[in-house]
């Protein structure tokens, strides 16, 4: 996951630099706080209407809204293990 961090700040120690050292540059950039952020991803599953058949038994095929993976309903709970998407979406149809 990419680091973010606070612009204004780095544009204030690129400004105060007197070198225009490309080493010196990146230093600064790493030494900049970083801000601890999570990416959220809320999506739905969309029910299939393409099944398998198992032992007489129609069962469907579930497919996460956001990273579009396929799971069987025992696959399926409140998120998804694939991407972490929360499955809390609603969806008007």
């Amino acid at each position: 996951m990419s680091d973010l961090i606070y612009r204004d700040e780095l544009k204030r120690t690129i400004k105060a630099l007197v070198s225009g050292e490309v080493q010196q540059l990146l230093r600064i950039i790493d030494g900049q706080p970083k801000v601890d952020a999570k990416i959220e991803r809320h999506g739905h599953w969309i029910v299939h209407e393409r099944a398998e058949e198992v032992f007489g038994l129609i069962i469907p095929n579930f497919e996460c809204s956001e990273c579009h993976a396929w799971v069987r309903p025992d696959g399926r709970g409140r998120w998804c293990l694939e991407c972490g998407a929360e499955m809390d979406k609603k969806v008007e149809y």
